[in-house]
């Protein structure tokens, strides 16, 4: 059976674009129902983060949420839009945040691209294969889909993408913090009915 790394990059442009949009429509509803039912705690821990690190605590998340496989930056974006940031300060942040994380991951790759546990996760997820495949535009892939981008980013550092050209394919990350953006934003206002 094939990984969802492979499965996601073999799909027609018209069956991605289908499940980003029900993602959207689920990732929506489900900040609305979080605004609906958590909305005071959320609120509290997101002001106390930020009243107490700004928007520096609200960075700090998104760079090691991207880090972390399967976290990514959205807990950053809803603290943020929690805690009541402006939409232009958060999304920057966000945004370079993403950056900065994928820029580190693919350091970090580099660094241990002979240490073999991480060679081992790499194929175990499907990552070297998509990587092997197809190189550079895995990465362009996994910045705006819903794939395993921290790993995308480390891998691409064990595998030797050259940095430059790793760093253009990761820069359309910016637009997929701007849709959740948009998303946690109208979930969230959704919530406070």
């Amino acid at each position: 059976m094939p990984d969802i790394t492979s499965r996601l990059l073999q799909m027609s442009g018209l069956s991605i674009v289908g499940r980003l949009l029900v993602a959207a429509a689920v990732i929506t509803a489900g900040i609305g129902l979080l605004g609906l039912w958590l909305r005071e705690p959320v609120e509290a821990a997101a002001l106390a983060l930020v009243a107490d690190r700004g928007l520096w605590g609200v960075g700090l998340i998104v760079l090691v949420g991207e880090l972390v496989p399967g976290l990514g930056f959205q807990p950053g974006l809803l603290v943020g839009i929690a805690a009541g940031v402006p939409t232009v300060p958060l999304y920057v942040v966000a945004a370079l945040g993403s950056s900065m994380a994928s820029m580190l991951g693919w350091l970090i790759g580099r660094a241990g691209h002979d240490f073999s546990p991480l060679r081992r996760v790499l194929l175990a997820s499907g990552t070297s294969a998509a990587l092997d495949r197809w190189g550079v535009r895995a990465v362009l892939l996994a910045s705006v889909l819903p794939l395993p981008f921290g790993l995308a980013t480390v891998g691409a550092g064990v595998h030797g993408l050259p940095f430059a050209r790793f760093v253009v394919a990761s820069a359309p990350r910016w637009l997929k913090v701007a849709v959740l953006m948009g998303a946690f934003t109208w979930g969230w206002s959704w919530g406070e009915a």
